[in-house]
């Protein structure tokens, strides 16, 4: 190592809970839903001595905390082996001769 080599050292520490609950196709239905709590700390500089001394703390994450994911899918009952119109024909183009 020269003597102009500079070791840098960051810590990172995080916490995290996940949940997640899924309503399987029925009826063509389905939902999914979704939730993170995270909680992080990263190696940071407080002030402008902070930087002067090169002294890192933890400070708390800007990032957010708390994340909820909803979705779902409807399918509609219309056409062929569905609920309605199952025995529908398909649509035929029209032809006009002039």
């Amino acid at each position: 190592m020269s003597k102009d080599a500079v070791e840098i050292a960051f810590d990172n520490v995080a916490q995290a809970f996940q949940f997640k609950a899924q309503r399987p196709f029925v009826q063509g239905f389905n939902f999914l839903v979704g939730y993170n709590y995270n909680r992080a700390k990263n190696d940071e500089t407080y002030d402008g001595v902070d930087v002067f001394l090169d002294n890192l703390t933890l400070q708390d994450s800007p990032n957010n905390r708390h994340k909820f994911n909803a979705g779902g899918i409807y399918e509609i009952p219309f056409g062929k082996g569905r609920k309605y119109m199952s025995s529908m024909n398909k649509v035929q183009p029209v032809r006009r001769t002039f």
